[in-house]
């Protein structure tokens, strides 16, 4: 069954555990204001109560994933609402990063600003050829927010994310690729195929075992490696009490395909 939720500048979706969340202000190439971090809130949080939903993928309307915060708003803004709109972006952040369900960041155009560090909360991003990126904040004067300079450095290296950090130079898909922020790039042509391709196969996943491997990887910069081998021994132990570890077993005695349920 297929569900879908209006929103002022989303488009929300659930169609048989696989959602998705489609940035909807095209004429503002998705530019995120403070009405879509609120519908944003709203979605992401759905998501995180509802233990039906297998995969997320983030993508935008038209022909951008998204041209970061709407600097329109920005010049008679107080510095108090700043900082309100800026919590709640945090806290979408924070719940895309967490959530237990793989996430993919389907990025069809520019992600550039807070657009491309809204992107690097998901888990996978899969980019269309057209697709462009840059931490574009210090064109305007400002440093880079939503999680930006936690995530970027983790995946690229220090020196690569002052780099880009300090030009704010525009990558194409190819060279966001070639850096490791995109593990795919597809022809523009099957992009929405090869992104509905990857969530059927993530709804079909333990996605229980996703969830802890996620936790476990996100810490992994925190720890020493007896910490982690902790930590692994303690997730196995909840994998190793779960629906889909013995229904794995018994497809793999009985030689069938697993039906997993991500529980």
């Amino acid at each position: 069954m297929s569900t879908e939720e209006t929103y002022e500048t989303i488009v929300f979706e659930n169609n048989n555990g696989i959602a998705k969340i489609t940035l909807n202000r095209p004429n503002q190439l998705n530019a995120l204001n403070y009405a879509m971090l609120l519908d944003l809130n709203k979605a992401v949080t759905r998501i995180k109560e509802d233990d039906t939903i297998r995969v997320l993928i983030i993508t935008g309307a038209g022909r951008a994933f998204s041209a970061g915060g709407d600097v329109n708003g920005f010049e008679n803004a107080t510095l108090r609402h700043m900082n309100h709109q800026m919590e709640i972006g945090n806290r979408v952040i924070t719940n895309i990063a967490n959530l237990k369900i793989p996430v993919i960041s389907a990025i069809n155009g520019h992600a550039v600003g807070l657009g491309f560090n809204f992107a690097l909360a998901g888990d996978i991003i899969i980019a269309s050829d057209k697709a462009k990126f840059s931490q574009i904040f210090i064109k305007i004067g400002v440093i880079p927010d939503g999680g930006g300079t936690f995530f970027l450095p983790r995946l690229i290296g220090l020196a690569k994310a002052k780099e880009l950090m300090f030009t704010g130079r525009m990558l194409d898909a190819k060279e966001a690729c070639d850096m490791g922020i995109v593990s795919k790039v597809v022809n523009s042509e099957n992009f929405e195929q090869e992104i509905e391709n990857l969530a059927q196969q993530f709804s079909q996943a333990p996605t229980k075992a996703i969830g802890i491997m996620k936790q476990l990887l996100n810490k992994s910069y925190d720890h020493d490696l007896q910490t982690a081998l902790s930590y692994e021994q303690l997730g196995q132990n909840l994998v190793l009490d779960s629906d889909d570890y013995h229904e794995g077993v018994q497809a793999f005695i009985n030689k069938r395909s697993p039906k997993f349920l991500g529980k």
